[in-house]
């Protein structure tokens, strides 16, 4: 997990939704898609702080396309394209997709909302996350690596359960407190799959086994 600072170009997300809206088809959702875009970065994108909005399913599909017709222009590219250490969300090594943090088959309004797309692994994009969409009970939520800047301190650890065949278990730090700890439970326990044993086991297979240490002999 990891904290990422804003896209630079989102300052230009209501200057877009303008000229999106501007002599089209969308122009009369103009005034409640922005109001939407205000409460998503007052509410720092916390979906249980965030309704999504209810427009026709004709302007949800053009607001879907909206994202589909752009995810290669330049500026979704360079997000896209961003050199991280590891994925913000799994922490694995592996990046190069866009994730929708609030996903866009039930918050439409936000396909092209940069603060609402983050650089993340395939596995975040396509995987667990995608086919959750959202989190559970509250707290209980994906992390937000634009909004939660505590995602860059220590969340979480990972025991091993044996020095010769290795399996590798992510607990929440013990510090932490109680609400924090069980949000760091639900991201790993949705975010932290196969990706990230096979990330973990292949990493760590490198390096020697420590030898056991000899025992002294009885006197």
């Amino acid at each position: 997990m990891l904290s990422l600072p804003m896209p630079a170009e989102a300052v230009n997300d209501d200057d877009v939704l303008e000229e999106v809206c501007l002599a089209s088809p969308l122009a009369d959702h103009h005034a409640s898609w922005q109001a939407a875009y205000d409460l998503y970065r007052r509410r720092r994108g916390n979906e249980f702080a965030v309704d999504a909005a209810s427009y026709p399913a004709g302007v949800h599909a053009m607001q879907l396309a909206l994202y589909k017709n752009r995810k290669n222009n330049a500026v979704f590219t360079a997000l896209r394209q961003t050199v991280l250490v590891c994925c913000p969300m799994c922490g694995s090594p592996g990046t190069g997709a866009l994730d929708h943090h609030l996903p866009e088959g039930r918050f439409g309004e936000f396909s092209i909302l940069l603060s609402n797309l983050v650089p993340s692994c395939g596995h975040c994009n396509s995987g667990s996350k995608s086919t959750k969409g959202t989190g559970g009970v509250w707290p209980q939520r994906f992390l937000h690596p634009y909004y939660d800047r505590f995602a860059n301190r220590e969340l979480w650890r990972s025991d091993v359960s044996d020095p010769i065949a290795p399996v590798f278990i992510p607990r929440p730090e013990p510090a932490l407190r109680r609400r924090l700890a069980a949000l760091v439970q639900y991201n790993i326990d949705n975010l932290l799959g196969w990706q990230f044993r096979m990330h973990q086991r292949s990493y760590w297979s490198k390096l020697p086994v420590a030898p056991t240490p000899v025992q002294p002999a009885p006197t």
